[in-house]
This record gives C-alpha cells, sequence and structure tokens, in this order.
C-alpha cells in the first residue's frame, strides 16, 4: 500500500523525493495521533 501511495505521488504528481518524504512522514504522524486518541477513548 505505502509503495502504491509512493508510486501515485511521484508519477501523477510528479513529487520530487523531498516531498514524498514529507508527506510520508505526515501520514505516518496523523496515523500516530489516530491510534493515541482511539486508546484514549
Amino acid at each position: 500500500m505505502r509503495l502504491r501511495h509512493i508510486a501515485t505521488l511521484r508519477q501523477r504528481h510528479r513529487m520530487n523525493w523531498a516531498a514524498i518524504r514529507t508527506i510520508i512522514a505526515l501520514l505516518d504522524e496523523v496515523e500516530t495521533l489516530r491510534e493515541e486518541l482511539r486508546f484514549r477513548r
């Protein structure tokens, strides 16, 4: 799934590797925060 997402960002949106790394890091952070919220409920 992650590789597919990276390929889409790279090919369709023509993003460079620095932008892709940033987006992936942000998506990871969002997922971490979602897990924390689930745990606290």
